[in-house]
């Protein structure tokens, strides 16, 4: 059997070959918006020592788990399922963008510039923190959680406090924005909770 194609027929399926791939292009070239944890503000109220040496403390290690260990925003559907964010991302690799709001929240709230990322050249601080979070997300219902175990070492290593955190709260918009501010509320508190027990000790 013989088929017979115009030149016409073979122009205009190159001219939709090349549409094609101009949509398609179109489609992944998306520009994705990055977003960030930030410290609390320096107007806050913060402790104020009273007298002596600023305590000195190391932050760190600090782990997170493997789920929350991309650049891609994380939404949870359900109790199994994750919705990945492609288009919102973190501007910094999530675990050290934590640490870092961290250190500098225990700084406020301690009233001390003497808070490191923990590394062996401070290993005369008074105090190390040490932290694993589990879970550090929303859920497509608007539930945040904060899940963490966490203690704290002194100069020698030895251990002075062990505890967990689960901090729970919730957000009526799911924009990545608002899921952004929510999970930076959740580090807010779980950065008061230790600045606390440290005080106690």
């Amino acid at each position: 059997m013989k088929i017979n194609i115009s030149g016409k027929q073979i122009i205009m399926a190159f001219l939709c070959l090349i549409m094609l791939g101009i949509y398609g292009c179109g489609q992944r070239s998306k520009p994705a918006t990055f977003y960030m944890l930030s410290p609390i503000p320096k107007t806050e109220m913060v402790y104020k020592q009273s007298g002596g040496e600023p305590v000195k403390i190391s932050v760190g290690p600090i782990q997170v788990a493997p789920y929350l260990n991309r650049k891609q925003i994380v939404i949870r559907s359900g109790e199994h399922k994750l919705n990945i964010k492609e288009f919102s991302r973190w501007g910094e690799p999530l675990k050290e963008n934590f640490q870092r709001v961290l250190i500098e929240n225990l700084s406020l709230l301690l009233s001390t510039p003497h808070i490191y990322e923990y590394d062996n050249r401070f290993a005369q601080s008074d105090f190390q923190v040490i932290i694993d979070v589990n879970r550090f997300d929303v859920s497509d219902n608007g539930q945040a959680i904060l899940s963490a175990f966490w203690s704290i070492n002194d100069s020698k290593g030895g251990r002075l406090l062990r505890d967990k955190t689960v901090i729970h709260t919730e957000t009526k918009h799911l924009d990545s924005k608002s899921v952004v501010k929510t999970l930076n509320k959740m580090l807010t508190d779980f950065s008061s909770e230790i600045a606390e027990a440290i005080r106690s000790l």
